[in-house]
């Protein structure tokens, strides 16, 4: 089993490289998930998402 640490900011981010660990950033395809609500963006970052394309 591979393990991955969660990455929300950049300092989780250099810490992984320089442990030389694997790191996980969720990232949401489509806004259109959002379902035009500014609360469910505000809920998912506060739940670690981190990256949303606008297609």
């Amino acid at each position: 089993m591979i393990s991955s640490a969660p990455i929300f900011t950049k300092g989780d981010l250099a810490e992984c490289v320089l442990k030389g660990q694997k790191g996980a950033i969720l990232f949401v395809e489509g806004a259109h998930a959002l379902e035009e609500s500014l609360v469910q963006l505000r809920t998912w970052f506060r739940l670690g998402e981190r990256g949303m394309t606008l297609t």
